[in-house]
């Protein structure tokens, strides 16, 4: 992922690609204007992600559940993923019989 950096005009002129590039490469583009960033174009998934990380962060009870959560795994308590699949397999028999 990159960041290049452009005037307005040719960013203007250039449209089309930058959309295209954003969408295909992940590229980031910001828009200058008299020398100074003025403007960002990422893609529409770039930009939901970054909203979608702003809305977790900005809960406290659930930055402090990943923060429990973390410490967790690196203690050891977590479970794989397999383990997981393995108890719910168990748990879907159970309610099969």
């Amino acid at each position: 992922m990159s960041l290049t950096v452009l005037p307005v005009a040719e960013a203007r002129d250039q449209l089309s690609r930058l959309v295209n590039d954003a969408l295909v490469f992940n590229e980031r583009f910001q828009i200058s204007r008299n020398g100074r960033p003025a403007a960002v174009l990422l893609s529409q998934d770039d930009y939901d992600s970054l909203l979608e990380t702003l809305d977790i962060l900005s809960n406290s009870e659930v930055v402090a559940d990943l923060i429990q959560g973390t410490s967790e795994l690196r203690a050891g308590l977590g479970i794989t993923g397999q383990e997981l699949e393995d108890r719910m397999q168990a748990l879907r028999d159970r309610a099969d019989e």
